[in-house]
């Protein structure tokens, strides 16, 4: 690892820390900013932790605040989160990885590669849902937000989860409205891709996983396996409710684990989306060819829904286009962003259920320090007059609560 500190980059993090801007509400003085650890306190989210891309790699990743209220260990760039939905663009990668392979074809019926469970007929004419309509969120399926079964708890098998039988909690996944004609994003379709590439390939999907996309990558510190966190447990982060306190169970347990049960490190996401940027770009590139990403990463939702690519909801337009998914699990958000055209990127997590509202302020605040288009330039801001003295009385305290690793 490259520990040598960029130039410039203490001077960016100092302004980054210590010059987020406050929610409108809790705005008293146009000129007021506060710390990142005046907004992880004021809104109870204990950890947060961060990977900033910049020219095609990773430029740094900090840790701030502790995995756990009355613990002692600090989150660093090594903590691992639940990644929640941002398991699903992962899972959408390994799914890519087959196709490449020949293995699948996008357009080809999900019930000619099904053979443990075969999506039902839609009404009285058989549907035909795809692998495309799947990655896409427009095979038309039940939707569901699957909420995880807490630790030690009774929990059902993923044919269970698509069956709709005890113990699970969601309705059967049935397709409710003609596959490929609207977008309606859906837990249910990332549960199907689960058992489709478990009945292809006879693996689970924590090792097909590792073997596709997380071992080629490097990315060690990720594991959709969910006993990965309890085999480092010290370097796990616990997940947080609202008012602050911890998780009953720390964190929940998903059978679906392709829509919502990976645990990663915003370090190790970032090495997913340099790869992918760097096959859009035509460049050497360690999992999917160009030709592959340019199908992840173009428009595959009728006009009138929104932009989502395959497994990546798409923003923006021309050199601001960026490829983008947030994840939210009980006592945990996260959020992945990056520039299709450019190399540069970030990947957020947090340890709170409050952990949307501080990420959108590092977002913004992260914008402005690094110019990216679509967000107000550096000058923008009108607190810097303030600047110098709120560096010395915020950066001390924030701190104590951060490990930080310049990349």
């Amino acid at each position: 690892m490259n520990t040598r500190t960029p130039d410039g980059l203490n001077e960016r993090l100092a302004e980054i820390e210590c010059d987020l801007l406050p929610a409108p509400p809790l705005c008293t003085h146009p000129a007021w900013s506060a710390s990142l650890f005046d907004w992880m306190t004021r809104y109870h989210v204990p950890g947060v932790s961060i990977a900033v891309i910049a020219n095609s790699r990773l430029e740094w990743a900090s840790g701030y605040g502790v995995c756990e209220v009355g613990r002692s260990e600090l989150i660093t760039p090594g903590t691992i989160f639940q990644a929640c939905s941002v398991s699903k663009p992962v899972t959408a990668v390994a799914v890519l990885r087959l196709v490449q392979e020949g293995i699948l074809d996008l357009d080809e019926d999900v019930n000619a590669y099904l053979t443990s469970w075969k999506v039902p007929p839609y009404s009285t004419r058989q549907s035909r849902v795809t692998v495309r309509h799947l990655l896409s969120h427009t095979a038309g399926l039940t939707r569901s937000w699957y909420l995880g079964f807490r630790r030690g708890a009774k929990t059902p098998t993923l044919l269970q989860v698509l069956n709709g039988e005890p113990p699970a909690k969601t309705r059967a996944v049935r397709v409710h409205s003609l596959p490929g004609t609207s977008f309606h994003y859906s837990e249910s379709h990332f549960a199907v891709l689960q058992q489709l590439l478990t009945d292809v390939t006879s693996t689970p999907l924590p090792e097909l996983a590792r073997v596709l996309v997380l071992g080629p990558l490097g990315m060690r510190n990720s594991s959709y396996d969910p006993l990965f966190p309890e085999r480092r447990f010290s370097a796990t982060a616990t997940g947080h409710y609202l008012d602050g306190a911890p998780v009953s169970g720390k964190w929940r347990f998903f059978p679906a684990v392709a829509a919502s049960g990976l645990w990663s490190t915003p370090s190790d996401l970032a090495l997913l989306v340099v790869d992918l940027q760097l096959a859009r770009a035509g460049k050497p590139s360690k999992i999917l060819r160009k030709e592959i990403v340019d199908q992840l990463l173009t428009h595959q939702t009728p006009p009138d829904g929104r932009q989502w690519g395959l497994g990546f909801e798409l923003k923006g337009q021309g050199e601001a286009t960026r490829f983008r998914h947030s994840g939210d699990n009980i006592g945990f958000k996260c959020f992945v962003q990056a520039f299709c055209e450019r190399g540069t990127g970030i990947v957020l997590m947090s340890n709170g259920d409050n952990g949307e509202a501080v990420q959108k302020e590092l977002l913004q605040t992260i914008a402005r320090e690094y110019g990216w288009r679509g967000y107000p330039s550096p000058g923008a801001h009108s607190s810097h007059t303030w600047h110098a003295l709120l560096q010395r009385l915020a950066l001390h305290s924030l701190r104590r609560y951060a490990q930080i690793v310049h990349l």
